[in-house]
């Protein structure tokens, strides 16, 4: 099974979203985690509208908040199981062919820094395992995550955002290097935001989440 999980930066422009979609099914995803999507003034109307557009090129299941989506292939079922009342955070039950069912959580923390702690103190209980999480957590769990050639350090929130991510695997520490996502354009900067973690799966092929895409 492949997971994406994907910062968009926006997708309420149909075209921009069918870019993404085409750029993103080359990798032949059976999950695709969306974060950034829309905003949170957005209407149910609106919302509706947009994720109803959108089942016009993608034929499997869509959850979708104000903030994130959750694409699921055709050939897997789904169920919304849960949705934050900040629309930050979705648990949906995938039920592969022959396979277990799976726990999949999408998160979307939030980028200003006076609300990532107190985002992360209301953190709900996981969803029981096997789980898959991904998303933008906007945030950096160690002082390695982030490099900058500017005096600017991100503050690293591991002992806010860990403690609920226990028994969890991080793909990007599987490697001798950090698994950057985000690379500054004007200066120097790269930091790892968004993140895979799961609980020990069979067959599972993770992808590494992304902030950018050239399209």
């Amino acid at each position: 099974m492949r997971v994406i999980s994907f910062n968009a930066n926006g997708l309420t422009n149909f075209q921009k979203f069918k870019r993404v979609l085409t750029k993103l099914k080359s990798f032949s995803p059976d999950i695709i985690l969306l974060q950034e999507i829309f905003s949170y003034n957005i209407t149910p109307n609106r919302l509706n509208f947009n994720t109803k557009m959108w089942s016009s090129i993608w034929k499997g299941d869509i959850h979708a908040t104000p903030y994130i989506a959750i694409l699921v292939s055709p050939h897997i079922k789904s169920n919304l199981c849960f949705e934050s009342t900040d629309h930050r955070i979705m648990d949906i039950t995938i039920y592969p062919p022959h396979s277990p069912s799976i726990n999949i959580r999408n998160i979307y923390a939030p980028a200003n820094h006076t609300r990532q702690r107190s985002f992360w103190n209301s953190f709900p209980p996981l969803p029981p395992t096997p789980l898959i999480i991904g998303g933008d957590f906007n945030a950096v769990l160690t002082a390695e995550d982030h490099q900058s050639s500017t005096n600017w350090r991100r503050v690293p929130l591991g002992p806010y955002i860990l403690p609920h991510l226990n028994n969890l695997i991080d793909t990007g520490t599987l490697t001798a290097k950090p698994a950057f996502t985000l690379w500054g354009q004007l200066v120097q900067i790269k930091d790892r935001l968004s993140l895979y973690l799961f609980h020990a799966l069979p067959h599972y092929q993770p992808k590494h989440s992304s902030h950018g895409i050239r399209l």
